[in-house]
C-alpha cells in the first residue's frame, strides 16, 4: 500500500516494532508488535487488533517477560562538550514511532 504521508514517495511493509508506554510511574516496553512501516519517511500504520492487544498488555499486572536498563537522557554527557562543535552539530530529522499512551 502506498505512504499516506504528503509529499512521500514510499509504501508500507510489515514488520515489527518495539512501543513504549507509560503506566503511572513506570515505563512499559512491548517487542514485536506487528506494524505497516513505510519504507521512505518510516510512518507506521497499527492494526486495530494490534491497538487493542497494546492496551491489555499496558495495563496487565502480569509480570514482564524480562526487565530492560532504562536511562535517564540528563545523565548522559554530551559528545559536543569533549570536541569543538563543528558542520556536523546541525539538527537532524529522525523518525520515531511514538503512540500516546
Amino acid at each position: 500500500m502506498r505512504c499516506t504521508s504528503e509529499d512521500c514517495s514510499g509504501t508500507y511493509e510489515p514488520r515489527e516494532g518495539v512501543h513504549t508506554a507509560r503506566r503511572g510511574d513506570q515505563i512499559v516496553v512491548i517487542n514485536h508488535v506487528p506494524a505497516e512501516v513505510c519504507t521512505v519517511c518510516g510512518d507506521v500504520l497499527l492494526m486495530p487488533e494490534t491497538v487493542r492487544r497494546l492496551e491489555v498488555l499496558r495495563h496487565t499486572t502480569a509480570p514482564p517477560a524480562r526487565t530492560v536498563p532504562l536511562y535517564e537522557f540528563t545523565d548522559a554527557v554530551s559528545a559536543s562538550a569533549s570536541r569543538a562543535a563543528d558542520a556536523s552539530d546541525r539538527r537532524v530529522r529522525v523518525a520515531t514511532a511514538i503512540i500516546p499512551s
